[in-house]
């Protein structure tokens, strides 16, 4: 009989383990379950914050900055090195004036030039007119923003500019606008419409 005893406390024994287990297992599951439906309601939120920040990047270019990212002086080097640059024809010190989705409208009016490859395109516009740049007064800084007049000549023409370039925040420039129209140009230069 004590043999039969021990027997069944076993087999208690062993039922209770697989009770303990059962339970276990059950709480292991509800806990799992409570972790996806917890990962599952985080991710439309997570999704919602990737397509809002792809949105805001596609958006186009970052604000002009509210606080100047440069001083009159700098800006006024920045013209310096601009017209060098141009001049010389270096697309690349050009372009890293420029944030990557700058925009840039030359002439005021017609749609922009957006982000470095198209922003390139029209100064090889220029450079394929055998066009050259030169100040023609002096540079005008406020804010984040700087004006400035230039002279635009090719072989066959003038053409009397105001260009602005506006900063963003990072000390790039976001926007580009050059005022100009018919009646700034002599000769027969090319331009766009």
């Amino acid at each position: 009989m004590a043999q039969r005893k021990s027997s069944s406390k076993s087999k208690g024994g062993k039922k209770a383990k697989k009770a303990a287990n059962k339970t276990a297992k059950k709480a292991a599951q509800k806990t799992t379950k409570k972790a996806t439906t917890k990962k599952a309601a985080g991710k439309p939120a997570t999704r919602a914050k990737a397509a809002a920040k792809k949105k805001k990047s596609a958006a186009g270019p970052p604000p002009i900055a509210k606080t100047p990212p440069h001083d009159a002086t700098a800006l006024r080097r920045i013209v310096v090195r601009y017209v060098e640059a141009y001049n010389k024809r270096d697309v690349p010190a050009i372009l890293a004036l420029y944030h990557p989705k700058a925009t840039m409208a030359d002439p005021i009016g017609l749609p922009p030039a957006v982000g470095h490859a198209e922003i390139a395109a029209l100064y090889q516009m220029g450079f394929d007119m055998d066009v050259t740049i030169k100040n023609d007064g002096a540079v005008r800084c406020a804010g984040s923003s700087v004006a400035f007049p230039l002279i635009a000549h090719s072989p066959t023409s003038r053409l009397e500019v105001i260009d602005v370039f506006d900063f963003g925040s990072d000390g790039r420039i976001v926007q580009m606008r050059a005022y100009w129209g018919p009646d700034n140009l002599q000769g027969d230069l090319a331009v766009r419409q």
